[in-house]
């Protein structure tokens, strides 16, 4: 088997279903409230395309997965992009805080306007938030099977 077979997802009704729900629930929230919309596709969308990852690689190993043991692997999937959230937040406030309260001084000391710290401190916080995004996903998001 290739690497691209092996994560290939598996379809039956029964996803089929679960994904036109999620897509219901998100368009849903999304029309009414856009802000809590983006944020539920944020924590739903990406754990049901890890889970239906896993299923499918567990059925071609001639493992079922029981409705319980889904819930568990989307329910784990929702951690780790609850994870991810937590630790891109931190990461955006260290980095601004330290922008702030290190850059405000030196920069006026060399007399630079205040618009380059604001954009330096938005383009640092961007990029430390994905590093620690492409670490944390390197180390979270693979599936470690029990066996």
């Amino acid at each position: 088997m290739t690497p691209g077979q092996e994560l290939s997802p598996s379809y039956n009704l029964g996803s089929l279903l679960l994904l036109t729900t999620l897509v219901a629930v998100v368009l849903g929230v999304t029309v009414h409230a856009p802000g809590w919309g983006i944020l539920l596709m944020l924590f739903a969308v990406p754990p049901f395309i890890r889970t239906a990852l896993i299923v499918g690689r567990l059925q071609r190993r001639g493992v079922t997965a029981s409705l319980g043991r889904k819930a568990i692997l989307y329910l784990d999937s929702v951690g780790i992009m609850f994870a991810f959230g937590v630790m891109t937040t931190l990461t955006l406030f260290a980095t601004s805080f330290i922008m702030g309260t290190v850059g405000v001084p030196i920069l006026a000391i060399l007399g630079v306007a205040s618009g380059y710290l604001a954009a330096t401190t938005v383009l640092l916080s961007l990029l430390a938030s994905l590093v620690v995004l492409v670490k944390m996903a390197l180390v979270l998001w693979p599936y470690q099977e029990d066996e």
